[in-house]
């Protein structure tokens, strides 16, 4: 049973981690370069306390990082894709 909470318990910190991404994109789409997004515009928009955000992230930089991160994996993959048929 221990390896079944403990499952548990990482997806849903994984899950934390993608709606704390998802809410900084979502706070970087609504300012649509007007002023750059705090912490307080992406805690708003997840629905969590600041304490949340912390737990998972040191800094709004380091959350961007990780967008970045997972942008230029999706794209080298799709790449990967899209050039293998010519070897």
């Amino acid at each position: 049973m221990g390896d079944h909470r403990r499952r548990v318990a990482r997806e849903r910190r994984e899950r934390m981690r993608e709606r704390l991404i998802a809410a900084t994109m979502d706070a970087y789409r609504k300012s649509a370069g007007k002023r750059r997004p705090v912490i307080d515009d992406v805690i708003r928009a997840a629905d969590v306390s600041r304490g949340t955000f912390y737990k998972y992230f040191d800094t709004l930089d380091e959350v961007l990082t990780e967008i970045g991160r997972t942008t230029a994996s999706e794209m080298l993959q799709s790449f990967e894709r899209l050039f293998e048929p010519l070897g």
